[in-house]
């Protein structure tokens, strides 16, 4: 099944300052169905969320199935 994707504004915020082409951004974003690497719980509303490490980025999502959608919280560069 094919997933849309969706970005929160600080996402857009943050690819806009580092400059990422739409070409690279589409490749990481792109990755996203193939699972996380970790698993955390947002404390707000119990959602279990997944992130992935690609390259230096980290970035924090969650699928929601009932829409067919991939919910794109937060990306930052990873710590590693």
């Amino acid at each position: 099944m094919k997933y849309r994707i969706f970005l929160s504004e600080e996402v857009w915020r943050f690819l806009d300052r580092e400059e990422i082409d739409r070409v690279e951004s589409a490749t990481l974003l792109s990755r996203l169905d193939e699972g996380g690497d970790f698993q955390e719980l947002n404390p707000f509303d119990q959602r279990h969320l997944s992130i992935k490490i690609l390259g230096k980025y980290a970035i924090t999502y969650y699928l929601d199935h009932a829409v067919s959608e991939i919910k794109i919280l937060d990306i930052e560069e990873a710590d590693c």
